[in-house]
């Protein structure tokens, strides 16, 4: 309803990681680059486990089929957004 959903990363996003919309896990995006994305990630671990021991950086390829979208947070002045068509906010 609010239109924070997207397909495309934005810096402070919140990343939804999961299989055909089943949200298993989730992240915050630090940055990105045409390939990646940088997260911030808790209960995880060096090799991606789901029995984490902590809270690491990640680097994870933008096309994978686990990212399931992104979650645009409601911030004055809008995100540096991947998404050509978003539209910061005033």
């Amino acid at each position: 309803d609010r239109h924070q959903w997207h397909d495309s990363p934005s810096v402070g996003a919140q990343v939804f990681f999961g299989v055909n919309g089943n949200m298993e896990h989730t992240g915050l995006v630090e940055n990105y680059d045409s390939d990646y994305i940088y997260t911030i990630e808790g209960h995880t671990n060096t090799n991606g486990s789901a029995e984490g021991d902590g809270v690491y950086r990640k680097k994870r390829a933008r096309k994978d089929t686990y990212v399931q979208g992104y979650g645009y947070p409601a911030v004055q002045g809008g995100l540096k957004s991947a998404d050509p068509n978003y539209k910061r906010s005033k």
